[in-house]
């Protein structure tokens, strides 16, 4: 099941460094969509994320332990669609 869930600059700055290199869910983070304004850099920007639970659950994981806000959003993401997380 794909999941997409908005997430605030900063909670997606500390999940992208809490994301392991060379983790096959890093993906989800490295093809966020960014809102921001036009021009403006990637960096503390509002983003939209979007992959398949079983990333979403990975994620959730690392974030649970130093990202609350990401966590929330996570969890959100799965209780939205019928999910536990």
């Amino acid at each position: 099941m794909v999941l997409k869930f908005f997430i605030d600059g900063k909670s997606f700055e500390c999940l992208k460094q809490t994301v392991p290199p060379g983790a096959s869910y890093r993906s989800a983070i490295e093809n966020a969509v960014h809102l921001s304004n036009v021009g403006a850099a990637k960096v503390g920007s509002n983003a939209v994320v979007t992959c398949d639970d079983i990333a979403a659950r990975d994620l959730l994981s690392h974030a649970r332990t130093s990202c609350p806000g990401a966590a929330t959003r996570i969890a959100e993401a799965f209780r939205a669609a019928g999910l536990t997380p």
